[in-house]
């Protein structure tokens, strides 16, 4: 009987830790299936300039001509050695990922060159939102350069940031909020008034 209870409890525990793994397993490749769409320029969001560059950040964006049937620039820079590859879209996790028509239909307000130089082809431009850091790949051979941009432009974002904070605390400290006012209730400030001395009953005598 014993041998029979031991045997049970060991198959349940089996059977709780492989569904545990499996559980841990689907969740693990939902996050792995998550990251692969987010990486692939297919999946990119159209965005407006002014909103792509509202805050301190590091922006990369796909920018290809919608016109010709086959755009071979646009399908270059997607390809395995650009886009495509593995690296690439590794390092270009830390930046705001966008695709936009070089016509302006899908995003307002970008450089009017940028466009230009995307039409008929295909540009990716990466670029922190402040322009002081702008690097134009138009060719699948410039892997290297947009890798050593995806390391330069980030740190440059994250100093920038750091700074923008700092300088945020040191204005906050020299002009501290002023104390909040306690609210003037009777009774509650502390203090005794005359009235509250007397208790009841004590009357003052009065004259007959």
């Amino acid at each position: 009987m014993k041998m029979a209870v031991l045997i049970m409890a060991a198959v349940l525990a089996t059977g709780l830790c492989s569904g545990a793994h499996a559980a841990f397993g689907g969740h693990r490749h939902n996050a792995e299936d998550q990251q692969k769409k987010q990486d692939d320029p297919q999946n990119w969001p159209a965005r407006d300039f002014s909103s792509a560059t509202s805050l301190i950040g590091a922006v990369c964006v796909f920018i290809r001509d919608p016109r010709p049937k086959t755009n071979h620039g646009a399908e270059e820079l997607g390809g395995k050695d650009l886009l495509g590859n593995d690296e690439v879209r590794a390092k270009l996790r830390g930046f705001t990922r966008l695709k936009i028509k070089c016509d302006g239909s899908d995003g307002k307000g970008w450089p009017a060159d940028w466009l230009a130089r995307a039409k008929s082809g295909a540009v990716l431009v990466l670029f922190s939102s402040d322009r002081a850091h702008t690097v134009i790949i138009d060719k699948a051979a410039q892997k290297d350069a947009l890798l050593k941009a995806a390391d330069v432009i980030p740190k440059y974002v994250a100093e920038k940031r750091a700074a923008a904070e700092a300088q945020a605390k040191a204005e906050a400290a020299k002009n501290p909020p002023p104390p909040a006012e306690k609210p003037q209730i009777p009774g509650l400030d502390g203090k005794i008034t005359q009235k509250d001395k007397k208790k009841p009953g004590n009357k003052e005598p009065q004259d007959e």
